[in-house]
């Protein structure tokens, strides 16, 4: 039975090349330590850390949020 390596992602730099994402740093660290899902959060609160990452949902939860608070002013 042969071992099925990991897929590769890619990441276009806007230079209109598919560059591995393992290749590509972000201060000093690779861009894959960025990938994992663990630290995403769907809602954000005081207790919230710098290593939680906001999903899309709750950016605009709270967005809206936001909003209605202005709103209701």
């Amino acid at each position: 039975m042969a071992n099925n390596p990991d897929p590769i992602s890619y990441i276009n730099l806007g230079d209109g090349q598919n560059h591995p994402i393992d290749a590509v740093t972000l201060g000093e660290h690779p861009a894959s330590d960025f990938q994992s899902s663990d630290s995403i959060v769907t809602s954000i609160s005081s207790s919230s850390t710098d290593q939680q990452i906001p999903s899309a949902k709750c950016v605009y939860t709270e967005l809206s949020n936001i909003e209605t608070r202005l709103q209701n002013i």
